[in-house]
């Protein structure tokens, strides 16, 4: 027994999603608090108010001997007499004005601190900053700040995890989205047998529980549809069949009648008879071409190089043309080795009755070029032939099965099946049939995708 997938909802996912950014950013800077601590027991690093402590400590102990020179370089001083004249310094310009304000007034430095000392006669004012620093000189002065290096630290790595959880959230949603995507394209390739499966997200099932009751739907109808069409092209089938015996009875009677001695107003009947007969004999033979190519149509897709189709296809081409007594130029212009996916006999028919019309619409004199090409990643198939050009409806209505336009653009006898079969063959194989007018004539193009 399969285990039921656990779902949540999107609601649920972004909380989770924006759970992990805070537990993360919890961590990173907790990680940071523990780094300085580290720093502070290792005395690797000084406190933020080691300057103040100091100086303190001094204050305290009056009786300790104050040497400058021993001050740490964070720390700058003043050195008053009893007169407040100043004796040393190691102040700036702004912060000795500052100091001597802070003596007099006790207004605090504007940057950083003041803290004085009173020695016997003399006063001390020194100025220090809060910031945690390195113990090390040298490591103080070649690095950056230990608090700007650790902060920094913290906003990269911060920076870093964002952009990973947020991939690996994008990641797992568009997981999800390939089922639907999967589905739908399934769907949109009338290819319909499979099933859909569920994902992690309430939501994005509702979706796809919908899309399977479409999915089985289409999947009803066009089991019925097929079946219907079955059903039909047997009952064409069984047609033709009862048509042509009783056809062939009257076709054997009249050829009996032509033998016997017949009146000259009797033979005018017979032949508009056998005139008449021929008809129905050439709609049944069309009947039965229909029948055969909506066959060829479910015929399953070959693999073949494109080299070794192209040379069926001319030959055929080349003994259509001799039997037909006419001439035919074929330019090939392919250089790659490439396979393609066709169904060879649909094929070959649909380039066959395109060249047959193309013998049948043009002056005998004419020689129709045929060119074959590689183009956006497709063979392509082209017969040129001079002659009367298609009318705008012909152009739209020429593919469509038993299409015959008026009589003046070719053969009465024309039945309107060869442009019907190249669009039957285009559709199966998902390339194109375009019809063209050219200066001199008509150009028809039959396209095959080329296998990636």
């Amino acid at each position: 027994m399969a285990l039921k997938m656990k779902e949540f909802s999107i609601q649920t996912m972004l909380l989770r999603y924006v759970g992990a950014i805070f537990t993360s950013l919890v961590v990173i800077w907790l990680s940071i608090f523990v780094v300085l601590s580290l720093g502070f027991q290792a005395g690797i690093v000084l406190p933020a108010n080691y300057d103040e402590q100091y100086l303190r400590s001094l204050q305290k102990n009056l009786d300790h001997e104050l040497v400058l020179s021993q001050l740490p370089d964070t720390i700058s001083y003043v050195h008053f007499n009893k007169d407040k004249k100043v004796l040393a310094t190691t102040m700036s310009d702004k912060q000795l004005a500052e100091a001597k304000l802070f003596l007099t007034a006790g207004t605090q430095a504007t940057q950083g601190y003041f803290l004085s000392l009173k020695r016997s006669e003399n006063q001390y004012v020194f100025h220090y900053d809060l910031a945690v620093r390195y113990a090390d000189e040298n490591l103080q002065a070649k690095l950056p700040s230990f608090m700007t290096l650790l902060l920094s630290s913290g906003i990269l790595v911060t920076i870093l995890v964002f952009s990973s959880l947020t991939v690996l959230f994008s990641k797992r949603i568009n997981h999800q989205l390939k089922t639907i995507l999967a589905a739908t394209d399934k769907i949109r390739q009338q290819d319909l047998d499979f099933a859909v499966n569920k994902t992690e997200i309430k939501e994005l099932n509702i979706i796809l529980s919908g899309l399977d009751t479409l999915h089985q739907s289409l999947q009803t109808t066009l089991k019925t549809n097929w079946q219907l069409e079955q059903e039909r092209r047997q009952q064409v089938a069984a047609l033709i069949h009862d048509i042509k015996t009783p056809l062939t009875v009257i076709k054997g009677n009249t050829e009996l009648l032509a033998m016997s001695g017949l009146t000259g107003k009797q033979s005018g009947y017979l032949e508009a008879s056998q005139k008449n007969i021929q008809k129905v004999d050439s709609y049944v033979q069309a009947l039965t071409d229909f029948v055969k190519v909506e066959q060829l149509e479910l015929a399953s897709l070959e693999s073949i190089m494109i080299e070794q189709f192209i040379d069926e296809i001319s030959y055929d081409m080349q003994s259509l043309a001799h039997a037909k007594n006419r001439s035919l130029t074929i330019h090939q212009k392919i250089s790659s080795r490439q396979i393609i996916l066709v169904s060879k006999d649909l094929a070959k028919r649909a380039l066959l009755n395109i060249l047959d019309n193309a013998f049948v619409y043009s002056a005998e004199d004419s020689v129709p070029e045929i060119i074959l090409k590689e183009q956006d990643n497709a063979l392509v198939i082209t017969c040129t032939n001079e002659g009367r050009v298609f009318s705008a409806e012909e152009l739209e209505k020429a593919s469509q099965p038993f299409y015959r336009a008026d009589s003046s653009r070719g053969a009465s006898d024309h039945l309107g099946l060869g442009l019907y079969v190249a669009q039957l063959c285009a559709t199966k194989h998902q390339g194109q049939l375009i019809l063209q007018n050219v200066s001199s004539g008509v150009k028809v193009s039959l396209t095959f995708p080329i296998s990636s």
